[in-house]
């Protein structure tokens, strides 16, 4: 209660990785069900300490995209490589560590293909400017374009590798 009253300001962020029982399987991590439980705690602390959340279209986008991935990667050590090199590289070019007016458009644009950059980018108004839900609007907005994009494109690959076995 503690830590989401005075240090997160209702928002949570989640990995992309963490929310797909087939990569967490792949990198020996508890299936995603921990973390379903965790999340009504955390709803039931959010709302007791009347905290706005922009966890909702985050969350759904970082299920899509991992739903994308783990259909497209098949080997545990493919997923960990991409985990681990384009965590820093994804950090700069949201603008969290690097001043976003300092960073090419090329890639920035790069940026816009992975959920973190919309989340963080909307964790920073809203933690650190005190920004209303409603001043999150293109945050939310892209987010869910990319939940939208990812899940048919994880319903699309799935549906090519079904056939595959098929045949």
């Amino acid at each position: 209660s503690e830590l989401v009253k005075y240090h997160i300001s209702g928002q949570l962020k989640v990995a992309p990785e963490h929310v797909s029982d087939h990569v967490l399987e792949k990198m020996g991590k508890p299936r995603h069900a921990v973390y379903l439980q965790f999340l009504e705690k955390y709803k039931k602390i959010n709302e007791q300490e009347h905290m706005k959340q922009f966890v909702v279209p985050y969350l759904m986008a970082c299920i899509s995209f991992s739903l994308a991935l783990s259909a497209i990667l098949k080997h545990r050590e493919t997923v960990i490589l991409l985990v681990v090199f384009t965590s820093v590289p994804l950090l700069f070019i949201s603008g969290i560590s690097w001043p976003g007016s300092s960073i090419p458009d090329f890639w920035k644009y790069v940026s816009y293909i992975f959920p973190s950059t919309f989340g963080i980018n909307g964790f920073i108004k809203a933690n650190n400017m005190g920004a209303p839900l409603a001043y999150l609007r293109t945050e939310c907005t892209m987010l869910w374009l990319q939940a939208f994009l990812y899940f048919f494109v994880a319903v699309a690959m799935y549906r090519r590798n079904l056939m595959r076995i098929k045949d």
